[in-house]
């Protein structure tokens, strides 16, 4: 046996053993979420990152603030209103790894109110400077995928997959011709 410990719930967590890496990964993770990419999450990110940067050793403290003091958070327009409720969040990694529908409403680039039903796969962060790899049977599930995020994109890869969007784009330009 390797030996280990098990909690029960509501048990309070032992001190956690981390590695160089993951002290400092944990810290920028901090940092990111401090910057209030989930709402409600800031304050108590701030907090956090303080308490785990103020244990760190001298040379991690380091890297960190170096890390911090270098980076500048991804903004763009309406970047504000890009808050994602963390019970909403919550509820769609749940729903994602439980393979569960969900049902979900929004306002449409028209204005009109539309109602959705899906099957979840994965949660992603999309925004500016972001690289998205896809894995499918068929290039039409990628092409579709993208078309349905309703952001600009760029095609990398695979020389096919390229072909692909620019045929499907042709076709959608002549579709508005008639």
């Amino acid at each position: 046996m390797a030996g280990g410990y098990q909690l029960a719930a509501g048990t309070a967590l032992p001190p956690l053993v981390l590695d160089d890496e993951e002290a400092v990964a944990l810290a920028l993770g901090l940092q990111a979420a401090a910057q209030g990419a989930v709402e409600g999450i800031a304050e108590s990110s701030v907090r956090a990152l303080a308490k785990v940067v103020q244990v760190m050793l001298a040379r991690l403290r380091r890297r960190v603030q170096a890390l911090g003091a270098m980076t500048v958070p991804a903004s763009w327009e309406g970047a504000a209103s890009a808050a994602v409720d963390p019970d909403v969040l919550t509820s769609i990694a749940l729903a994602c790894r439980d393979t569960e529908r969900i049902r979900f409403s929004y306002t449409a680039a028209d204005g009109r109110r539309a109602e959705r039903h899906v099957e979840p796969h994965r949660l992603v962060l999309l925004g500016p400077r972001c690289r998205v790899r896809m894995t499918a049977d068929a290039l039409e599930w990628p092409i579709m995928g993208l078309g349905l995020v309703g952001a600009d994109f760029r095609v990398v890869s695979p020389p096919e997959l390229t072909d692909w969007v620019r045929d499907w784009g042709a076709r959608f330009s002549r579709a508005v011709e008639y």
